[in-house]
């Protein structure tokens, strides 16, 4: 293996934030892209679904090819797929090439799953601590930036350009990873691809497991909100709320920016709170927020000043849900977690792949949106106090005087 690991490192987690880059970047052209192809918004609105699609079906087997195959073959493979899907969007000229140059970047995507892999072949104590952290700042800070910069190149050039730019970016790293990465699986680690019955196993094994499956699904539904926002707010904002593309990239901005503070300040109150106490306290947050929003919209309070409030308060009690469900579910699966985490990251991506496109389906309103909320929020509720009511810390996590009867 290359001696430079940093090099590596860096090449390896801006691979892994090219998944939520290919999301967020294009959001503020949805409506310009619409008026491109002649196609409904609805239409339009589905090159998100097929994108999720794309890098939910790719994501286990990724997560298994990488460990029998090595990390670098797959990573180039990867790349070169993510490379020709956005070439093809690009230059094509109708709206069907255009979705499946989508479907076919969400399969490229997929590799984002090989980046703590990586990582965890080539560091080990504090390093790997040290790189982690910088993978997890530089995962939160593309969905702050990304919509941002989208929204400046519509406003000043074609929307065609932020393609370009993801284009580059892609062929930049595909380039680097073949020229600078070695293969960082050992081989003495290389699992063995023929016992597919086994892999089939683990995967059925992990879907079984309640607390695993529940706690997925909470994570699931909080962002769900986000992905409606994502889905319908581009729409709402720029031809209800005739918000231009610029203005809408800060509305975005805002929105990572708060997110980002509430992950923060997650951090500091797992010092005093369970994760669990969090867990519920959010989820009963997000319901009352989003019975507030769907209220006062049906009663008319439609407009752009109350839609920003509610939904930056939605997503700063997202902040305290998400990362508290992915860290109790994973850690029931310390021999496993590689397979544990891609098969977390296909039931999210295909449920928001599926959300996004019936939300396609309905007009982009105000109480569209609020509804969305409320219904994700409610089943959540439903999930915590009704399926789960009780939560176990697994044992390694003990360690940190958690306690499931906070």
């Amino acid at each position: 293996m290359s001696n430079n690991k940093k090099l590596i490192a860096f090449i390896s987690i801006a691979t892994a934030i090219m998944f939520q880059s290919y999301i967020d970047l294009y959001l503020p052209a949805l409506p310009q892209i619409s008026d491109y192809y002649h196609c409904s918004d609805s239409v339009i609105q589905r090159s998100l679904s097929f994108f999720l699609l794309g890098t939910a079906l790719s994501c286990i087997p990724i997560g298994v090819l990488c460990d029998a195959c090595g990390r670098r073959k797959i990573l180039i493979a990867g790349l070169v797929v993510l490379t020709i899907g956005t070439l093809i969007s690009i230059f094509t000229s109708g709206i069907n090439y255009f979705l499946a140059s989508r479907f076919l970047q969400g399969i490229g995507a997929g590799i984002y799953v090989i980046c703590s892999a990586i990582l965890i072949d080539i560091f080990e104590g504090e390093e790997l601590i040290t790189y982690f952290t910088y993978y997890n700042i530089a995962y939160s800070a593309i969905p702050i930036a990304s919509p941002y910069i989208g929204g400046l190149i519509v406003h000043y050039f074609e929307w065609q350009i932020i393609f370009y730019l993801l284009f580059a970016v892609s062929l930049f790293l595909l380039i680097m990873t073949l020229f600078f990465v070695s293969e960082t699986l050992k081989p003495q680690k290389v699992k063995n691809i023929n016992s597919v019955t086994k892999v089939f196993s683990d995967i059925f094994s992990i879907l079984c497991h309640k607390q695993f499956l529940c706690l997925t699904f909470l994570a699931a539904m909080s962002w769900g909100g986000t992905i409606a926002f994502f889905t319908i707010g581009s729409f709402l904002f720029q031809e209800i709320y005739a918000v231009t593309p610029y203005a809408y990239g800060i509305i975005a901005l805002f929105l990572g920016l708060i997110y980002l503070m509430s992950t923060v300040i997650n951090r500091k109150c797992l010092a005093r709170f369970s994760p669990i106490v969090l867990i519920k306290y959010s989820i009963i947050a997000s319901f009352l927020l989003s019975f507030i929003f769907f209220l006062s919209s049906i009663l008319g309070f439609n407009n752009l000043y109350v839609a920003i409030v509610f939904i930056y308060l939605l997503t700063f009690s997202i902040g305290f849900l998400f990362i508290n469900t992915m860290t109790l579910s994973l850690s029931s699966f310390t021999g496993n977690a590689g397979l544990a985490s891609s098969v977390q990251a296909t039931v999210w991506i295909a449920f928001w792949s599926i959300l996004s496109f019936v939300l396609s389906v309905f007009n982009y309103s105000q109480i569209t949106l609020s509804s969305s909320y409320l219904i994700l929020n409610a089943i959540n509720l439903l999930i915590i106090f009704i399926l789960m009511p009780t939560i176990i810390i697994p044992i390694n996590l003990t360690e940190k005087n958690l306690s499931s009867n906070h």
